[in-house]
């Protein structure tokens, strides 16, 4: 019998998926870098000028992820996630052309135009979101499931650790914009990938209104009650995390250490976390996947309490490692757990609710980081930021339907 492995890679187009995803997150792994320090080097770039810009893309990320789960179930998730990635390259191709130009802008974008452009790539993460939940189960039998999502984000998150590396040598050595622009280049690639794939997903055949599919979308949602306290805690530690990585860490990165090269050795060293946990889970199957997953998330309130006090950035880059372990192993068993328990025909529309119920509160975090950065110093808005985190987290164990699910592709 052949090992999972073996089977995995041999569906050319479960490998054509993960090219596709390992691709983009190069872009990924430069963008946080490129973006925060593109807005920190203008005339008139602050803290509050990249809340701004980061709020602006995480509103309509929100508002739109329910109608994003209706729309996949709708199109197919590998032509909606094919689609949005190839307009997204446009919008990211935009982006750089601004801060590439500056001189048309007397050296000084508008920040009006940043905010529109961030505002549109977050309607279409909105609707890219909750289609690839699914797309790994339509490639391949529930079993191989967390062996897939292992390999995809070990590809990843290795891209992710390159990019950062790319991302902070071309902002310090070449221009933000450049970066930005290659960010969009791998969206085009990926896009053109994930379009061979658009007939492996089905659509859904109901004829139902959008209004209705929301309704029971939701009602499917509500009646995983695992799902719905998970959901809920992470909507308060979603917030604090894109306040800390959107914001606040750049900052402390900006005004205590060397800038970019520092953000982007904190993203790489998350990465190289991440990578190895990717490793860990294609043999690490807890009986308890959401426990496990709810208690790998702790490092990251430690991450934001050790970044608001001086710290040398060999124990900070120590203890993202740690962060990114667990971030990868919450990830893996989290996404294994739907795909295995939530129907076929429904995921798409709870990962949407899930999404935005993560989300929720994340611009909340985003507009109030950089006016409470200014107005008080990052450190003391990182200490409210990982007491959060660690709260929520304790909070979740509190639920037995948390703490007893056992689920296929898991370990009894």
């Amino acid at each position: 019998m052949k090992s999972q492995h073996k089977v995995v890679l041999s569906q050319a187009n479960f490998r054509r998926l993960l090219l596709a995803r390992t691709i983009s997150n190069f872009g990924n792994g430069m963008a946080p870098t490129a973006l925060a320090f593109s807005i920190f080097a203008l005339p008139d770039g602050d803290a509050t000028s990249l809340s701004l810009v980061l709020t602006a893309q995480a509103i309509p990320l929100v508002i739109m992820l329910p109608l994003g789960g209706v729309l996949a179930d709708r199109i197919g998730r590998a032509r909606m996630i094919a689609i949005m990635d190839t307009i997204l390259s446009i919008v990211v191709f935009a982006e750089a052309y601004l801060f590439w130009n500056q001189n048309a802008f007397d050296g000084n974008p508008p920040i009006i135009l940043l905010v529109i452009l961030s505002a549109i790539s977050g309607v279409l993460n909105a609707l890219w979101y909750p289609a690839y939940p699914g797309l790994p189960a339509d490639l391949l039998d529930d079993e191989y499931l967390q062996t897939a999502n292992s390999y995809i984000s070990f590809g990843s998150n290795a891209s992710i650790i390159f990019g950062a590396a790319a991302g902070g040598f071309l902002v310090s050595q070449v221009s933000g914009a450049f970066a930005i622009a290659v960010d969009g280049l791998t969206f085009l690639i990926a896009g053109l990938l994930v379009w061979k794939l658009r007939h492996t997903s089905s659509r859904a055949t109901e004829s139902e209104s959008v209004i209705k599919e929301l309704h029971d979308g939701w009602k499917v949602f509500w009646s995983y009650k695992w799902v719905v306290v998970v959901v809920a805690c992470f909507s308060l530690v979603v917030m604090a995390m894109r306040a800390t990585d959107g914001v606040l860490g750049p900052l402390v990165a900006k005004d205590e250490f060397d800038g970019a090269i520092t953000w982007a050795q904190i993203i790489s060293m998350e990465g190289i976390g991440l990578l190895v946990g990717a490793v860990i889970a294609t043999k690490w199957r807890p009986s308890r996947p959401i426990v496990m997953s709810m208690f790998a998330t702790y490092p990251i309130g430690i991450y934001m309490l050790f970044l608001s006090v001086p710290t040398s950035l060999t124990t900070l880059l120590g203890i993202v490692f740690f962060m990114g372990i667990g971030l990868e192993l919450m990830w893996i068993w989290w996404s294994t757990a739907l795909q295995s328990n939530i129907p076929k025909e429904s995921i798409g529309r709870v990962a949407a609710y899930d999404a935005f119920g993560s989300t929720l509160f994340g611009p909340i975090g985003l507009a109030l980081a950089g006016p409470l950065a200014e107005s008080f110093g990052p450190r003391p808005v990182l200490i409210g930021a990982g007491s959060l985190v660690i709260l929520m987290v304790t909070l979740s164990f509190l639920s037995k339907d948390v703490r007893n699910l056992r689920g296929a592709g898991f370990n009894a």
